[in-house]
Order: structure tokens, then C-alpha cells, then sequence
């Protein structure tokens, strides 16, 4: 007992304690208990503004802001009293630190979300394309962008990650170009015009700008073309798809060899010596 008495003691000083102190240290109390009230009122009306925000983050803010207040108020008045306020201070400093790195992290998203809805790079239903993830925005919103990939996964990038790196938007323009390589043996000189006039029937295929060929290779056996065509933003997949039916049909009569490739094979795989074409 005589030794936790004398860590009572050193911990506070009692050599100038007074009534007035005792009462400051009361009256900082009571006022402690209020503000951590009125804090975390403040914070979640604050808080209550984010759209997105997860349920448990803002708990977590709003306990963080409450602590923060207490262990000031507490730390005040232990002081009154000639305690060594020292730790308590230091743990609501650190307490205070992890706040504003939280709100920090926050405010740089709520930030962000405003300019992406002001300036609206992207709106909902535009395909975009952020780092190796390409799919649909489906929901913007103070915190994130949401994005369903083709192959049904759902990707939600943070609206600072946005503003600060490259964002690609494919639905800006109003139509993508797509491309089909095609490979004949013995290529006539008015098949050219047969391959245009059958990309140019196919349902989706864009008159403007018009379907083009361009010859990209040739040898004594075959002759390598790239047809370009344009189509709406997100349609690339089923065009081509549909460019690829409707060649194989304008094709298919032909007595020499050929062969059509959606998308055109890598340069690596022209160099690998192929059947006929």
C-alpha cells in the first residue's frame, strides 16, 4: 500500500491544491462532457453528408472525435489538480493525429467526387477503362467510382485515385473503331470491294466514317489486309463478332484459301510459319 501511495503521489502534486483547483478541475470536467456531446452530434451530421460512406467508417470517426475531446478535457483537468498530464496529452495528440489522417483521406475523395460530378469526365453508363480494368460506371458517387467489368466484376476506385491517374473514356467520342484481319490467297482485285460492301451491311456498322482496307503484308502465297470499322462505344465486341459471320459468308465461296481473325493476331503470331494463310 505505501508503494502505490507514493505513486499517488508523485503523480500529482499536491503542495499548492486548493478548493478553486478541485473546482476547475469539476467545471473542465462537466465541460468535457458536454463537448464530447456536441462533438459527436457535430460529427455525424458531418459525416451523415458523405454519400458512400461506409456505416462502420463513419463510426469509427465519429468514436476516434469522441476520445479525442475526452482525453483532452480529462488531461486539463488533471492538470488543476498537479497531475503529469504528459501520457494522457501524448495519447490524445496521437488519438488527434489518426483524425486528421481519417478526414484527410476522406476530404481527398469528397474533393475528388465533386470535380468528377462538376466536370463530369465520366457520367454513369460511359465505358471507362482505369488501369488494367475496362467495364461500365455504374454508380458515382463522394467516395468512389463504380465500374462492372464485362466479365462481371465490380471495381470500386477511389475518386482521388481517379483525378490523379490517367482515366480513359471510351463513350466520350461517340463511337470506337474496331479492327479484322483478313487473310486471301490469291487475291483478286475486286474482292477488296467485296470485303467493304459486306462489312458495310453488317447491323451496327457505322456508315460514318465509312469501313476501309488496308494491306499490311504480302507474299507469293497470300496477301494481308486490316479492315477498320467504326461502331458505337460498347458494341465493339458484338460488331466484330457479326463482321466476322458476314466475311466468312462473302468468303466462304471462294475456291483459294483464306482466313479471318477478330482481333488481328499479334505480330508475334504472323511470324510463326501458318497453314496456307
Amino acid at each position: 500500500m505505501t508503494a502505490v501511495g507514493d505513486a499517488i503521489a508523485q503523480f500529482f502534486s499536491t503542495d499548492d491544491l486548493d478548493g478553486w483547483d478541485a473546482l476547475l478541475a469539476v467545471l473542465t470536467l462537466l465541460a468535457t462532457w458536454l463537448a464530447t456531446r456536441y462533438a459527436r452530434r457535430a460529427a455525424l451530421a458531418a459525416t451523415a453528408r458523405i454519400k458512400g460512406l461506409h456505416p462502420q467508417v463513419r463510426d469509427a470517426v465519429v468514436r476516434a472525435l469522441h476520445y479525442l475531446v475526452l482525453l483532452a478535457g480529462i488531461g486539463v483537468a488533471l492538470g488543476f489538480l498537479g497531475a503529469q498530464t504528459q501520457p494522457i496529452l501524448t495519447v490524445a495528440v496521437v488519438v488527434g493525429i489518426v483524425v486528421v489522417l481519417t478526414a484527410r483521406g476522406l476530404a481527398d475523395n469528397f474533393g475528388a467526387g465533386i470535380v468528377l460530378q462538376t466536370r463530369m469526365p465520366v457520367v454513369v453508363g460511359d465505358e471507362m477503362a482505369f488501369g488494367s480494368w475496362v467495364g461500365t460506371v455504374k454508380e458515382l458517387n463522394n467516395r468512389t467510382v463504380v465500374l462492372e467489368t464485362y466479365d462481371g466484376v465490380q471495381v470500386h476506385v477511389p475518386n482521388s485515385l481517379v483525378i490523379a491517374e490517367p482515366l480513359v473514356n471510351g463513350s466520350a467520342p461517340g463511337a470506337r473503331r474496331s479492327e479484322v484481319e483478313v487473310r486471301l490467297a490469291d487475291l483478286r482485285d475486286d474482292e477488296t470491294d467485296g470485303v467493304l460492301l459486306a462489312v458495310s451491311a453488317v447491323p451496327g456498322v457505322l456508315l460514318a466514317p465509312p469501313p476501309d482496307l488496308l494491306y499490311v503484308a504480302a507474299d507469293p502465297a497470300r496477301t494481308t489486309l486490316r479492315l477498320r470499322f467504326w461502331h458505337g462505344p460498347t458494341e465493339g465486341a458484338a460488331v466484330s463478332s457479326a463482321t466476322v459471320a458476314a466475311l466468312g459468308a462473302a468468303l466462304r465461296p471462294r475456291a483459294a484459301a483464306w482466313a479471318v481473325d477478330a482481333p488481328p493476331p499479334a505480330d508475334v503470331e504472323r511470324r510463326v510459319p501458318p497453314p496456307a494463310v
